[in-house]
This record gives C-alpha cells, sequence and structure tokens, in this order.
C-alpha cells in the first residue's frame, strides 16, 4: 500500500509540473527567429566588425608644407589632397628602429597600395645628408612604390612639421652614433589633411590596426 500511495504521489507532482510549464509557456512572449540585422549582402555596406568599430577620431590638421621628394619633385600639403596617406619620420643613416619600421612599411605596401587613394610619406628628420640621391637609394632597399614617397628639404620645416603638426617628437642628440631621436610612431592622415590615428611603427598588431583604418578611411 506504501509503495502504490508513493507511486500516485510521483505521478501527481510530474501532472502538476506539467501544467504549470505549459501554462507559463502560453503566458511567455515568443522568441525572435530572427534579429533586424543589416543587410551585409551589397559590396558597398560595412561589415560585421565595422559595427562595432567607433568612427576614427580627429585629432589635429596637418600645416601645410613644401618639400622635395626623391624624385627631385615638389610635394606639398595639397598635392595629398582627396588622398588617404602615412607618415613616419627617419632618416637614412639611423642604425636603430628606422630600417625596422620601414620594412615593415614595405610589407605593407603590398596591401594597401593597390588603392590609388593610399600614399605612404617617410620624411627624413637629417635632411643635410638626405639629398634626393641618397633617399633613391634608401627607397629602392624597401622596394618603394612611387606613391610611397621619401622627403627631405629645410631642416627647421621638416623638425616643426614634425614636433608641431604632426605633434611627433624630434630633437637633435649630441651622440654621433644616432645623432636625431624621433618618434617611431606612424600618423594617419585623411582625404582633408586631419591626422586621425597614431600607430606604434614597431607593434606588428598596430600596423593591422592601421590597415583597416585605412579602409575605413577610404568609405569616409
Amino acid at each position: 500500500m506504501a509503495l502504490r500511495r508513493f507511486i500516485y504521489l510521483v505521478v501527481a507532482v510530474l501532472a502538476m509540473g506539467a501544467i504549470w510549464f505549459l501554462m507559463a509557456a502560453q503566458r511567455s512572449p515568443k522568441l525572435r527567429s530572427s534579429y533586424n540585422e543589416p543587410d551585409f549582402s551589397s559590396a558597398n555596406t560595412v561589415t560585421p566588425s565595422d559595427l562595432t568599430s567607433p568612427k576614427l577620431q580627429s585629432y589635429f590638421n596637418v600645416p601645410g608644407f613644401k618639400l622635395t621628394e626623391r624624385s627631385g619633385k615638389t610635394v606639398t600639403l595639397s598635392d595629398l589632397a582627396g588622398k588617404v596617406w602615412v607618415a613616419n619620420f627617419f632618416y637614412a643613416s639611423c642604425p636603430g628602429p628606422c630600417p625596422v619600421i620601414n620594412g615593415k612599411i614595405s610589407a605593407l605596401q603590398d596591401k594597401v597600395l593597390k588603392n590609388d587613394g593610399v600614399f605612404f610619406v617617410s620624411i627624413t628628420t637629417q635632411p643635410d645628408t638626405d639629398t634626393p640621391a641618397v633617399l633613391r637609394q634608401y627607397a629602392d632597399r624597401f622596394h618603394a612604390s612611387g606613391r610611397w614617397l621619401f622627403l627631405t628639404g629645410d631642416k627647421a620645416q621638416i623638425f616643426n612639421l614634425s614636433n608641431n603638426g604632426f605633434k611627433l617628437g624630434v630633437t637633435e642628440d649630441s651622440d654621433p652614433a644616432q645623432p636625431i631621436t624621433h618618434s617611431t610612431k606612424l600618423a594617419l592622415v585623411d582625404k582633408s589633411g586631419v591626422i586621425r590615428g597614431y600607430y606604434d611603427g614597431m607593434d606588428d598588431e598596430a600596423l593591422r590596426k592601421l590597415e583597416g583604418d585605412i579602409k575605413k578611411l577610404l568609405r569616409e
């Protein structure tokens, strides 16, 4: 008798549980079968990863400049209007980070310079010795394309451009082995001449982000 009562009790509890579940399900709202996602089928729309990335910050306007490219051609800020470009400061005899950074830029150019709207601009901080002829030889070491510009010119103008325009520190040093101390950062500039990002030129992860940010600016 005790066993039979136990079985009846278990059956009753299960039945009550089933009734409660059915009633709760009727009261609960239905789950969405799909979400209102953007349509990524068009080639002109952004990718899902872009939706989680905010618009790039605007930092400073690049001031006007007039410098000489390795080809001997004069290059001014207006020549880069409507282009997305990446600037860095270096000098040809630099024994430290310059060859490493420019080597990384060289690898990056194969990915981003396929687009005619992108330029790299490397500006020497030792223009007294980095003549256009020296820069041509230096650029050849890194297989620089025609849209990777190497600029030289007036030293005072270049130092002012780096320190006060790009806000990237550069100073002369008493060490004859390393006569110039300069920033290792790259600056990303948009089509309007506004700096939109800074990236550690020695950091591969930062350069991958730079590659993605270049693509963002091309869409703006």
